[in-house]
This record gives C-alpha cells, sequence and structure tokens, in this order.
C-alpha cells in the first residue's frame, strides 16, 4: 500500500481516496470468487495466456493466481463502476475504467 500512495497514488484537491480492500471483504460481498485449475485448460483461457505473453505481459507465479478479479469505484452516492471477472483474463475495458473514474472526480 505505501509502494502504491509513493508512486501511483498522490490524492487530489476535492479529498477523493483510494482505498484497496486487503482483508477482501469488499470482495466476498460482492460475490467475489475464484476459479478452478479445470478452468486454465478452457481453449478461450490458454489463448488470453497465449496473447498476453506474445504481447511483451508474460505474467508471474506470485500471489493468489486463482482469485477472479475486478474493479469497483464507488462515490457518496453508490458504485460508480462496477466490473467482476466471470473467467480469468475477463477484464474490464480500460476506456470504461478511465472514463468512469473522470465523471467521479469531476463531480462537485
Amino acid at each position: 500500500m505505501d509502494l502504491l500512495q509513493q508512486t501511483a497514488w498522490h490524492g487530489d484537491p476535492n479529498g477523493n481516496t483510494l482505498l484497496l480492500d486487503l482483508s477482501k471483504g469488499m470482495f466476498d460481498a460482492l460475490g467475489g470468487r475464484k476459479g478452478s485449475l479445470l478452468s486454465l485448460l478452457r481453449p478461450s483461457i490458454v489463448s488470453k495466456v497465449w496473447q498476453s505473453s506474445a504481447s511483451g505481459f508474460p505474467g508471474t507465479l506470485e500471489g493468489d493466481g486463482m482469485t477472479l478479479g475486478g474493479v469497483l469505484l464507488v462515490s457518496k452516492d453508490g458504485i460508480a463502476f462496477e466490473h467482476l471477472e466471470s473467467e480469468f483474463g475477463d477484464r474490464a475495458d480500460p476506456e470504461d475504467v478511465v472514463q468512469a473514474a473522470r465523471e467521479l472526480v469531476s463531480v462537485p
């Protein structure tokens, strides 16, 4: 968390804050789940791994590689953006995430 704050998050004048759910409590409440070893053998997943590696993103074997991830942007008014992986490699569209984040910080 300290490294993230030092390198990527510096806050902003409006007091917006980045929170990480290290305990995974929110993840569990949103129905977060884990994939299975068998699902890693699906052709669509093998293809995503192959494409990622060929693009220069080989990945690592560090951490909990079985957790299906997601993105949640929340404001005082509720959820502004939500994406939960349905399978490995099912990522949120970065442009959608950036647009939702911009809308959050531009709201008075």
